[in-house]
């Protein structure tokens, strides 16, 4: 009888063993682990053209930038989606700054003249309020702008649907120094640099004109002020 009552509790004591055993392994096997990838690049609604980047989406994440939702996926890539009308092959428009000044463009190919600008190294760049990289560019265009006066000139568009008042707050709360405009003011030559360089919505995005008035090029991404300061002078010539 005391042997049975033994081989009993020992039993006992070790189906208490493995049962927490086993659900010690339950719970572990059971934890869920996800890896999320933000979004490399941002939608920039312009106008009534919609020119979206490529973008890894996130599992049950939404991101709301400049008001356009981005719902995602896993590894999951968003494809190009460029509608940008195909009849801008030239443009003649006025563009007002955040300043209320205006300025005749004239653009045909490469070339895009800007009435005032003649004889300057200019850059177009398409920055936006909300863009944490353009905001890491500006000091290196304010420092430019304040070196090269004489003969270059930077003309910021904010491509984020933000308007002249933000727009100025902006510009005055990081103390810059050149041309300011709005995509609402501005959205025909906005569409005409996005087609002729293929521009895909990553900001910032430079577009380099010669004192003649030329395109030398455009590219997306934060350049060096050395390197730009280069490319004024050689631009200049």
């Amino acid at each position: 009888m005391k042997k049975t009552i033994y081989s009993l509790i020992t039993l006992l004591a070790l189906g208490s063993s493995l049962y927490a055993e086993n659900i010690e392994t339950i719970e572990s096997s059971t934890i869920e682990t996800t890896d999320y990838t933000l979004p490399i690049a941002q939608t920039i609604p312009l106008d009534d053209t919609m020119i979206q980047t490529n973008t890894t989406e996130v599992v049950n994440e939404t991101n709301n930038v400049n008001n356009t939702l981005i719902q995602t996926e896993t590894t999951k890539t968003v494809a190009n989606t460029n509608t940008t009308p195909k009849d801008t092959n030239s443009i003649n428009m006025n563009m007002t700054d955040t300043d209320g000044k205006s300025y005749s463009i004239k653009a045909s190919g490469n070339d895009i003249k800007i009435e005032g600008m003649e004889g300057k190294v200019v850059f177009i760049e398409f920055f936006g309020l909300l863009c944490p990289a353009c905001k890491d560019y500006t000091p290196h265009l304010i420092n430019l702008q304040e070196k090269y006066r004489d003969k270059f000139q930077v003309m910021a568009i904010e491509v984020q649907k933000h308007d002249v008042d933000p727009i100025n707050a902006y510009k005055k709360s990081h103390n810059i120094n050149y041309i300011t405009l709005s995509n609402y003011d501005v959205g025909s030559m906005v569409r005409y640099v996005a087609e002729k360089s293929g521009w895909t919505g990553s900001i910032p995005f430079t577009v380099a004109i010669n004192a003649k008035g030329e395109v030398q090029f455009a590219q997306e991404g934060v350049l060096s002020e050395e390197k730009l300061a280069k490319y004024i002078n050689l631009y200049s010539k």
